[in-house]
């Protein structure tokens, strides 16, 4: 909200009328409830009783109240009550946090959603009244508030955000109404105090712990198709299943109980996800079969399972979320199929030494393979074209990498401490290389960068690199090759010029049309793309025109054809 409200509040004048803080905003003559500015945000501002006024008149103006602004009010614990007019339309976020002496509120039916952690942590709050205006109660929005007892959520609300009553421990029933469909993270964990919840079969969607601890829960919506990890987990459902894989309709909701040594796990077939954390820690499981009815992989699904030597994941899953196989130290090798387009899961398999990425990958996120120190080598496919911060940090027996022909950008501390790599070519087509990428990269003595054009600016035209890109690495004794119309900018520009000895490289050969130092049929596609029109930055003019007749044809797709196929 703040950030909407940046151009209105930039000519905003702050003024105190009886007691209150106010921004003005003159051209239409509206007034937010601010804190007051000789104390700054959160150091609370208000004591006492406060009534806000429906509007105020400054200078013979006018003014409407409109908007309860950020922090308003936070961290005044001296606030016992306080009285807002309809004419309130917005509630900033935090607008009452920590007010610990606030006992009741009411919100008026002019506002349509909480904001984020409105009321959270007022822990003297013992009820509150939500009107029948609200769709969304936002995330955090009573969070913490320990004392509530008494809450009615009207019919009009659609969602309840994520972490939105979390340990409100005085509770004692809670009615969802029947318009509701999703409920957030934690949005009730730890109200250990309710005796009584009711969910209504309209809600479908149900986020990681939103019911943990919840002793009264004693019974779920049949038509859940969203579920996150220990949503039920310390519930008198969850506690009343039997010990093994526990299933909520077509989802593999979790694993309870001990698990045997040496278990083959198979998932029933029709199971559509793997939810958050459902095999975490299972370090019995030495396999599992996952059936191609499963679309989705949850995060931290398999973390922690340690018996598992090689799993096999079916064509059908187009989803493997964050951490879902953190510290299978035993994992050797991994098959994913066709279908991912995202891997960022893998963080910490010590013993992982063989995964090959399928060409449908387009992304390698942040920790993908953090720690993976049996990793020896990996071939990146022409697919991805962003790998993210750490994805292959600590990887300290990788030698070789083959990166993307397609690759914009590397992050922060990508290759941070791969001291066996010794060699890395850096294609073309790379605008960013973060900070750190390659520290600590000890091994390396051969760099090659094919990019022509380098920037000292953040978004100019060619290949932006961080200065401290190599440090630690001991670039002063590796090689580097560049192309040989770029010598003179790499030889002054930081972090290049750092390099003991800066070489020109041979131009492509004829058919090398992408200049992956290879002529294969990701060489006709390029050159293909360029007869249509739409040729990529990995694009080499001079090397696709192969009977250099000054201009690149079908007939140069042949002549690539007839190198392939020697």
């Amino acid at each position: 909200m703040l950030l909407m409200l940046l151009p209105i509040l930039a000519s905003a004048e702050t003024v105190k009328i009886d007691g209150i803080w106010y921004n003005l905003v003159s051209w239409a003559k509206e007034a937010e409830v601010t804190w007051n500015p000789n104390l700054g945000r959160i150091t609370g501002s208000y004591s006492g009783s406060i009534e806000i006024p429906k509007s105020i008149t400054y200078n013979k103006v006018e003014y409407s109240v409109t908007n309860i602004g950020d922090d308003a009010f936070a961290y005044s614990t001296g606030l016992t009550s306080i009285t807002i007019p309809n004419s309130v339309t917005d509630i900033g976020d935090h607008a009452f946090e920590r007010c610990t002496g606030l006992t009741s509120i009411t919100i008026p039916n002019s506002v349509t959603s909480t904001s984020l952690c409105a009321f959270a942590y007022c822990t003297g709050l013992t009820s509150a009244t939500i009107p029948n205006s609200v769709t969304n109660i936002e995330w955090g929005t009573f969070t913490g508030c320990t004392a509530l007892s008494s809450i009615t959520i009207p019919n009009s609300v659609t969602n309840i955000g994520d972490v939105a009553f979390c340990n409100c421990r005085s509770l004692t029933s809670l009615t969802i109404p029947n318009n509701v469909t999703s409920i957030g993270v934690l949005a009730f964990a730890g109200c250990t105090g309710l005796t009584s919840i009711t969910i209504p079969n309209t809600v479908t969607s149900i986020g990681s712990s939103a019911f943990e601890e919840c002793i009264a829960l004693t019974s779920i919506p049949n038509n859940l198709t969203s579920i996150g990890g220990r949503a039920f987990h310390g519930t008198t459902w969850y506690n009343n299943q039997p010990d093994g894989l526990i299933y909520i309709n077509n989802t593999a909701y979790c694993y309870k109980g001990t698990m045997p040594a040496n278990s083959d796990i198979a998932i029933k077939e029709g199971t559509l996800r793997i939810t958050d954390y459902a095999f975490f820690d299972c370090a019995n499981m030495t396999s599992i079969t996952i059936p191609s009815s499963v679309t989705s992989i949850g995060q931290g699904a398999f973390e922690n399972c340690t018996g598992l030597t090689s799993i096999t994941i079916p064509n059908s899953v187009t989803d493997i979320e964050i951490n879902a196989f953190w510290k299978c130290t035993g994992l050797t090798s991994v098959t994913i199929p066709n279908s991912v387009t995202i891997i960022g899961c893998f963080q910490f398999c010590t013993s992982l030494n063989s995964i090959t990425i399928p060409n449908s990958v387009t992304c390698i996120d942040q920790n993908a393979f953090l720690g993976c120190t049996g990793l020896t080598s990996i071939t990146i496919p022409n697919s991805v074209t962003s790998i993210g911060q750490s994805a292959f940090k600590d990887c300290t027996g990788l030698t070789s990498i083959t990166l993307s022909n397609s690759l914009t950008s590397i992050g922060y501390w990508t290759f941070l401490n791969c001291t066996s790599l010794t060699a890395i070519k850096i294609p073309k087509t790379l605008t960013l290389i973060a900070s750190e990428a390659f520290r600590g990269c000890t091994g390396l003595t051969d760099v090659t960068c094919k990019a022509k054009k380098l920037t000292t600016e953040w978004g100019g035209e060619g290949l932006y690199a961080l200065e401290n890109v190599f440090r630690d690495a001991k670039i002063e004794k590796a090689s580097l090759h560049v192309p040989a119309q770029s010598l003179d900018s790499y030889n002054s520009t930081m972090p290049w010029s750092a390099f003991s000895n800066i070489e020109a490289l041979p131009a492509p050969t004829a058919g090398d049309a992408n200049w992956d130092d290879a002529v294969n049929e990701e060489d006709v596609e390029e050159v293909s793309k360029s007869i249509l029109g739409n040729p990529t930055t990995a694009f080499e003019k001079d090397a696709a025109d192969v009977n250099k007749d000054g201009k690149v044809d079908i007939i140069d797709i042949v002549d690539i054809l007839t190198i392939v196929n020697k």
